[in-house]
């Protein structure tokens, strides 16, 4: 549906099939084939040898890869979501051509996510790490990680069977802004009533007898609940934290192998409501933290059940349209202008007062999937809240969703305003200011391409 202005809420179920365009193709074809969808998860099995690193030094919940193919005729696509931090671009080639070779998916039709939990280890590049004990840790890491993609991606093709796709949204109350007025700056808290993104959006996959297949849940998060919280032995629990909670309550609703997966909205000043090592802010302008340990566990399991209730009563509402859409998928990338990061991200501090130096020019991808009129907006980078809306609330097609971490990690791209108060987000960018509103410009022209062709 083309519209002019958002609604409040929308469901639809769609037949559709799928076709993947070159990039930077904006052209669209129709297809009467049969859309078939299959999704598995695995677990990432980290040996306990890899123990301790990175401060963390127990596993209180598995790590999985959760794995979404979907196929009309020879057209296919592959979206996989690991429960890691980040996974930066030479790794996403290295995952997207295993994954090819699994499947038979040409890596431009795959798309690699992470959960970014902040609750996991770092595969590391292990040209950079310090020791032949650090890169033989660091192996184990990334072999299990790799063995958990190709057995997720295995089983997912086959599971595939016809099926068919809806989309609905709804609203979630979990998340907060992070950033709050000190007296020496902005720096990390809760702000109540900073900008936030509270929209929920749900994809939903059914097989033909209306039982769901996989889900996409799509909510603007950083999964951050036990981020730098330690244990009574000083150390860090490994845990897929607040994304692994929702797909957890959404699939254990469904049963039946139903998987969901998890996609991180435009987080980049987005918080848990509550977290285990909280930021306060003291009747004396100072800001303090207080750990609740092992007990912010209970933190992660109250809010992700809040936000899985939201998303499963959202996939309620959707039903079934039998018609065929057009899709596509489109990739782009902008040119910004760059700046330089601190070498070291610990001399990032409260401050009134920056000097952003500037850098060489660097590239900023895009990766747009269009269901019919939905469109699945990906980017490496972490937008801020205010970005990630104002995209959804310009698009002219009407279902518009915002991911990030698609394809790579590369830090965030704050809103211009951000640059002005001298946030910890805007001077830990690999870009300069007004980057964001470049970057979601270029996605605006092309959704004004789809939301066109939608009206032939």
């Amino acid at each position: 549906m083309v519209h002019g202005c958002k609604k409040g809420f929308s469901a639809h179920l769609l037949m559709v099939s799928l076709a993947v365009l070159p990039i930077a193709s904006l052209a669209a074809n129709s297809f009467a084939g049969e859309l078939k969808a299959g999704a598995a998860k695995e677990r990432i099995a980290i040996p306990s040898a890899f123990y301790p690193n990175e401060n963390f030094s127990v596993e209180v919940q598995p790590l999985q890869t959760r794995v979404l193919m979907l196929q009309n005729d020879d057209d296919k696509a592959v979206m996989v979501v690991v429960d890691m931090t980040s996974v930066s671009v030479p790794l996403v080639s290295e995952l997207k051509a295993l994954v090819s070779e699994e499947t038979g998916v040409a890596a431009d039709n795959i798309l690699i996510m992470s959960s970014h939990t902040f609750s996991a280890p770092h595969m590391q590049d292990a040209a950079h790490l310090p020791s032949d004990e650090a890169k033989a840790k660091n192996k184990l890491l990334v072999d299990a990680v790799f063995a958990s993609v190709k057995n997720a991606a295995d089983a997912a093709m086959k599971a595939m069977q016809p099926a068919s796709v809806g989309f609905g949204t709804g609203t979630s109350n979990i998340n907060v802004n992070r950033e709050i007025l000190t007296p020496k700056g902005w720096w990390f808290g809760a702000d109540e009533h900073g900008a936030s993104d509270k929209q929920v959006a749900v994809v939903r996959f059914d097989d033909m007898s209306h039982k769901p297949i996989a889900f996409i849940v799509n909510y603007a998060v950083q999964p951050s609940v036990m981020n730098e919280s330690v244990g009574a032995d000083g150390g860090r629990v490994v845990t897929p934290d607040l994304a692994g909670a929702v797909s957890d309550y959404v699939e254990g609703q469904y049963g039946d192998g139903a998987v969901s997966l998890f996609s991180v909205g435009a987080e980049g000043d987005q918080s848990p409501a509550y977290v285990s090592n909280q930021y306060k802010l003291t009747r004396t302008g100072e800001v303090v933290r207080e750990d609740a340990h092992e007990a912010g566990l209970l933190l992660v399991k109250a809010q992700g059940d809040r936000l899985g209730a939201e998303a499963v009563r959202v996939a309620e509402t959707i039903e079934a349209d039998q018609s065929a859409p057009k899709i596509a998928v489109v990739r782009d990338s902008v040119h910004m202008a760059g700046q330089k990061i601190p070498a070291n991200i610990k001399d990032i501090h409260v401050t009134t007062s920056y000097d952003y130096p500037p850098a060489d020019p660097v590239e900023a991808p895009i990766a747009l999937l269009r269901i019919g009129d939905i469109a699945l907006v990906g980017v490496q980078v972490e937008l801020s809240a205010s970005t990630g809306m104002a995209i959804k609330a310009n698009s002219p097609v009407e279902e518009t969703v915002v991911m990030g971490l698609v394809d790579g990690a590369a830090k965030y791209m704050a809103a211009s305003d951000a640059y002005d108060r001298f946030t910890y987000e805007a001077m830990n960018s690999f870009y300069a200011k007004g980057s964001a509103e470049a970057l979601a410009d270029r996605i605006g022209g092309m959704l004004s391409d789809i939301a066109a062709d939608l009206r032939k």
